[in-house]
């Protein structure tokens, strides 16, 4: 059995199938109308003659929730309480799970998911809290806010677990993950004007009521220039300034041509010169609809969620990997060619700004050579262009990244210090 030392570590690259341990994702499924002590609890209730003992029930639930930092009551449905809150009762429910079966950690995949920076440092004390009774192995997408108590960084790369690192050691941790890699030179592009202005807008979740997932995010896109985005959350921030493509634009604004466009639907936005492309939609994996497993795009994920035919109170992760699933209200994915021949139209139309998600995903060889020319020709036709992509993926592209972490943009990196390794080290350390 593997031994665990230091007892709270982070992982960078996913969670290695290769770690003994119980696994987790925080986003576990809970039951919204039930208090947090019952959810913690669930399945494990004590009983006599049949009955639930509660104030048992109560007493044991307070001792797990208090190992991972709950404040309040314990009566409260779970369903009133914030994203943090929810995490620590799938969390205190997984530690005891994991004592239980003579786990020798539990490993939380939180690799899929952001949160706001304050909900950042909330969720990693509770991970700290808990990493006092068991170990724990935590997955993530950027060591900002993970705190001083993670003691050591583990990195999955090629197939292969190194470490663990000391999490200061920048150098060493780069060179694990491969970031130092050569990539293509974007040539100079000539800027023209100001075609889009996001200022200041706030993004609030599809589904969870209070949940603010961008905040502060201000930029500009020109013409004659791409404009990338990384993060983990960048396809939903792209997604977010074109026809509430992700969640609701709250407050500041999307101008293109001195109209605010941040609230239009989507065929709205496209007569005002904006138009949302890409061959791989975000959808969200919802269980069952109508007995059918389903995925469902984030506008038909709020309408679940307003009629209840859904757990509001679940995080639903996005994904835009094909699927066998159904898909309902996402609308099949366009072919490679019908993509390409969209891209070919658009260099002659009259859209002015063109939002591309993950352009270059699952591309090799000549094909990838080609897409790259053909978003090189959207530039040089006097489009602003804004593209969600990958670090590597950007450096071939853009003349500006902007790295977006937390829900707020951390850094911008301009022409002449854009590199893959520039983005990656802006996201991950």
């Amino acid at each position: 059995m593997t031994a665990y030392r230091p007892r709270l570590q982070a992982v960078l690259g996913g969670m290695p199938e290769s770690l003994e341990g119980h696994r987790i994702t925080p986003d576990g499924a809970s039951s919204p109308h039930q208090s947090a002590a019952e959810n913690v609890m669930l399945g494990r209730e004590p009983t006599r003659f049949g009955f639930i003992r509660r104030r048992e029930l109560e007493a044991r639930a307070a001792e797990l929730l208090n190992a991972v930092g709950w404040t309040g009551s314990i009566r409260s449905p779970l369903g009133e309480r914030d994203v943090v809150d929810r995490r620590r009762v799938h969390l205190a429910r997984a530690v005891a799970e994991a004592k239980a079966q003579g786990a020798p950690a539990v490993l939380v995949d939180d690799s899929g998911d952001e949160l706001s920076l304050d909900d950042s440092v909330r969720w990693n004390e509770a991970l700290a809290r808990a990493a006092e009774s068991i170990p724990l192995v935590v997955a993530v997408t950027t060591l900002d806010a993970c705190g001083p108590r993670i003691e050591g960084v583990l990195v999955n790369h090629d197939a292969r677990v190194s470490g663990p690192f000391d999490p200061s050691d920048a150098g060493a941790i780069s060179a694990a993950l491969g970031i130092d890699r050569p990539c293509r030179v974007v040539p100079p592009r000539p800027q023209g004007e100001i075609l889009l202005a996001v200022d200041d807008i706030r993004v609030m979740h599809p589904v969870m009521p209070g949940r603010v997932v961008f905040d502060g995010i201000s930029f500009e896109a020109r013409a004659g220039c791409v404009t990338g985005l990384a993060g983990a959350q960048a396809n939903e921030l792209l997604a977010s300034l074109s026809g509430r493509g992700f969640g609701e634009i709250v407050s500041g604004s999307v101008t293109v041509a001195g109209a605010d466009v941040g609230r239009l639907s989507r065929e709205k936005a496209i007569e005002r010169g904006v138009v949302f492309a890409t061959e791989h939609p975000l959808s969200y994996e919802v269980g069952f609809v109508g007995g059918i497993p389903s995925r469902v795009s984030a506008e038909r994920l709020r309408t679940l969620a307003r009629t209840g035919m859904i757990d509001a109170a679940r995080e639903y992760r996005p994904v835009t990997s094909a699927s066998l699933l159904q898909t309902v209200g996402v609308g099949r994915p366009p072919s490679r060619d019908d993509f390409e021949g969209m891209l070919s139209a658009l260099v002659a139309g009259s859209a002015t700004v063109v939002l591309l998600a993950e352009p270059l995903l699952g591309l090799e060889g000549d094909g990838r050579a080609q897409r790259v020319a053909m978003i090189d020709r959207l530039a040089a036709a006097g489009k602003a262009v804004v593209v969600s992509a990958s670090p590597d993926d950007l450096a071939m592209l853009a003349d500006e990244a902007l790295i977006v972490v937390h829900g707020r943009v951390r850094e911008t990196i301009t022409r002449g210090t854009l590199t893959s390794a520039a983005l990656w080290r802006g996201i991950i350390l």
